[in-house]
């Protein structure tokens, strides 16, 4: 029977697996893959998961959201704020919360932040012009 503990294990062991896996063809060696969410059936013998497929270097999902999101609330990602502890590397547009991610520099986790909070920490000071300008 399978639970939550052997499916994050099995989980694991997979990501594990494709990370370091050679393809041979050409076409497949610019790929990256990544077992995401998982399903499993009430009795507990069945269990599906989600697998992404991305371009290697290329945009996470929360990341090209960013790029979506970000001249609404006036961010420039060429030209963010630099903060020392933490970079801004997402947004989830269905969390009305939390919808930034951020990646703590120190330890390389994720956390998701306030909108308040990622404007306060990243969105650059407007310059005022000045009354004889």
């Amino acid at each position: 029977m399978l639970n939550s503990k052997t499916v994050k294990l099995l989980r694991e062991e997979v990501n594990q697996h494709l990370q370091d896996t050679q393809f041979l063809s050409p076409e497949l060696q610019e790929l990256s893959f990544e077992f995401g969410n998982c399903t499993m059936s009430r009795s507990g013998d069945r269990a599906t998961f989600k697998v992404e497929v991305l371009l290697k270097g290329g945009d996470t999902k929360e990341m090209s959201d960013l790029k979506t999101y970000a001249t609404m609330y006036g961010l420039d990602l060429n030209n963010l704020k630099e903060h020392n502890l933490y970079e801004l590397i997402g947004y989830r547009p269905r969390a009305t919360k939390s919808p930034f991610i951020v990646r703590s520099k120190a330890d390389n986790k994720e956390y998701i932040i306030a909108k308040t909070t990622a404007l306060k920490f990243f969105k650059q000071d407007q310059q005022r012009p000045s009354i004889g300008e």
